[in-house]
């Protein structure tokens, strides 16, 4: 059973996380291994819970109910968000149109969920579920957005992007408790805003840090 000391235990994984990121993400550009390391971590944890208390992983997000719901809300913002980044990318010709997006866009949302339920299953959840201080939603929306943007950091482009998906992503998540759709729609939008709007292969840049 999930006891205080497992939250605390989530919050310090977090900052590993965070700050490996920052280590082995950005400083050795070895975004393979991060990824891959972090996510054997993260899939590991949800499998133990997934073995032992299941009803937890339905109180996370993994579940169906919500999905439809969340999937409205989300949508037609991820296709608005899609086309500005399409004619940022024509405009400024940092535009890449590449067959290498589509196993992005297959991959990419696994590392979507896995990104969307540390920072809102174990960072947005467990704030508005603390017993000892109860946080207004706005201010718990404000801090997830404002931590997902730092980390981040120093690329400002992310950062700004980061945080505005954030606010809509911890809006939806505190109103229908549902991982799956802002887990795969972020997979799909941090694809096309890398070849889209920063003009990066992300499939290169993630093979080549093998």
């Amino acid at each position: 059973m999930r006891t205080q000391k497992s939250r605390y235990f989530e919050i310090v994984a977090v900052l590993f996380t965070a700050v490996g990121k920052f280590i082995i993400f950005d400083g050795l550009q070895k975004q393979f291994w991060f990824i891959i390391t972090a996510s054997i971590f993260w899939l590991g944890y949800i499998v133990y819970y997934l073995l032992n208390d299941r009803d937890l992983l339905i109180r996370w997000g993994f579940r169906k109910e919500g999905f439809r719901e969340s999937l409205r809300l989300i949508l037609p913002i991820a296709v608005i968000a899609v086309f500005l980044f399409f004619t940022y990318g024509f405009l400024t010709r940092r535009i890449i149109l590449s067959w290498h997006i589509f196993p992005s866009l297959l991959l990419y949302p696994f590392w979507g969920i896995a990104q969307q339920f540390i920072i809102l299953a174990l960072i947005a959840g467990n704030l508005d579920e603390m017993d000892a201080f109860r946080l207004p939603k706005f201010l718990i929306i404000l801090i997830t957005a404002l931590l997902f943007c730092l980390v981040h950091f120093p690329n400002y482009y992310l950062m700004g992007s980061t945080f505005i998906l954030a606010l809509v992503y911890t809006a939806a998540y505190l109103k229908h408790r549902n991982l799956w759709v802002l887990g795969i729609l972020h997979g799909w939008l941090g694809s096309f805003f890398y070849f889209f709007v920063l003009g990066k292969d992300a499939w290169l840049k993630f093979i080549h840090s093998i």
